[in-house]
């Protein structure tokens, strides 16, 4: 099991995905989520339209190639800066979290550290805080 979509299904808890080390593509949108587990192998996951708040979770996940946190109650993308995969010199990756609260002041700061010189693209709804790198990350 590669890929799994549990959109528009009663799914309200991921936990047992993280016993699925294969797994490196989830979409879960629209679900309610308020929470995310810790540990999945997933590196594209479609997450919008949920209640998430904090993405400290994600920084127990395998490196991301792409999330969609479009949509949810984010406010604070500093959990970001303590994902150990973050500065590893790797490419080519996305972050969309447009349409979210993201009223911390640190947000523009975050944004800044990890992109454009990692080439991570940061796509926030927000011209003054979104960033595009030089790279695609969809090959």
């Amino acid at each position: 099991l590669t890929t799994i979509n549990v959109s528009a299904t009663a799914v309200s808890d991921l936990t047992p995905l993280a016993s699925v080390p294969s797994l490196l593509e989830l979409n879960a949108v629209g679900l309610g989520l308020t929470n995310l587990p810790t540990g999945l192998s997933v590196t594209r996951a479609q997450l919008q339209d949920n209640v998430i708040e904090d993405l400290s979770p994600l920084t127990t996940w395998a490196p991301l190639e792409r999330w969609s946190l479009t949509k949810n109650a984010i406010d604070d993308l500093s959990p970001l800066l303590t994902m150990p995969w973050m500065f590893d010199g790797s490419s080519c990756r996305l972050i969309q979290v447009d349409d979210n609260p993201l009223t911390n002041p640190g947000n523009a700061a975050v944004v800044e550290q990890i992109c454009p010189s990692l080439g991570i693209d940061v796509f926030v709804g927000d011209d003054a805080i979104d960033c595009w790198a030089s790279c695609d990350p969809f090959p």
